[in-house]
């Protein structure tokens, strides 16, 4: 989650982009999600919380619009500033049947997430403004916007009996503790931005991630089955790698930190192959 935080684009070709993490955690509860709305919200300069649920979708307006009887643009949820960080909560989704506006708010969502951009609807025309937003969606299942990374959430020991709110309404009323969160992402997050011309991959390091490359894909066909590992494969080690950098004030990528990197897609993956 903290690479999704960290995470900006930083190349744009047409509907091509390197730099963004957008995040789906699943196995999250109702309760969680909450918990972690108000965490964040506590931690990081822009979050925007969204329950995804029919009556948000269908009586929200997402893209901004312009009115043409008032003269003015009339904003919509998506139309923030750089650096916002999206939660998109889809634990409060229950069933129902979306209609023309909400059809029309899950297009403007996934465009978010895939494009890193805002259509406004100027009625007679859309056009599309590009935004560095991260998005971060927690759902029980599957998350409905598929072009975001897969994690299910796994407990990392003893589930505890009930959830500690005393504790946790410490954390919150720690101003300290909140300040130290505060300024290590935004640090980061400003290191991120200012040190991307002076990030360097050395070239033992470039061969080494082209020699995984290129045996994984190797492995892939001796086996006979679908060969998954394909350049998209390869620019998200590369993106996972340097966030893993950025996060530990560093200007150039390490073969430990690329091999990090690998390790915890091969986890993720891992989890994705296991049933709960």
């Amino acid at each position: 989650m903290l690479l999704s935080i960290l995470a900006r684009v930083h190349t744009r070709q047409d509907t091509f982009l390197l730099g963004n993490v957008s995040l789906n955690l699943t196995g999250v509860s109702c309760l969680q999600a909450r918990h972690l709305s108000k965490f964040l919200s506590a931690i990081l300069p822009f979050l925007a919380h969204v329950p995804v649920t029919i009556d948000t979708l269908e009586t929200k307006r997402f893209s901004p619009r312009k009115n043409y009887d008032t003269n003015l643009l009339e904003t919509g949820l998506l139309q923030v500033a750089d650096g916002t960080f999206f939660l998109l909560d889809e634990t409060v989704m229950k069933e129902g049947q979306l209609k023309g506006e909400g059809i029309a708010a899950i297009k403007a969502i996934a465009t978010l997430i895939e494009q890193q951009a805002v259509e406004y609807d100027f009625q007679y025309y859309q056009q599309s403004f590009p935004v560095n937003a991260g998005v971060l969606v927690t759902s029980d299942g599957r998350s409905m916007f598929k072009n975001t990374l897969h994690l299910p959430v796994r407990q990392s020991g003893p589930a505890p009996a009930a959830f500690d709110e005393q504790k946790f309404a410490q954390v919150l009323a720690d101003g300290e503790l909140l300040g130290q969160f505060r300024r290590y992402v935004l640090l980061l997050s400003t290191f991120s931005d200012k040190s991307l011309a002076q990030y360097a991959i050395p070239t033992a390091v470039s061969e080494h991630a082209q020699a995984v490359f290129v045996a994984v894909r190797q492995a892939e066909a001796a086996s006979g089955g679908e060969l998954r590992t394909n350049a998209d494969t390869f620019h998200q080690w590369l993106t996972h790698a340097r966030l893993l950098a950025v996060s530990q004030g560093s200007l150039e990528l390490s073969q430990a930190l690329f091999d990090r990197a690998r390790q915890m897609e091969a986890e993720r993956l891992s989890r994705l192959a296991t049933k709960p």
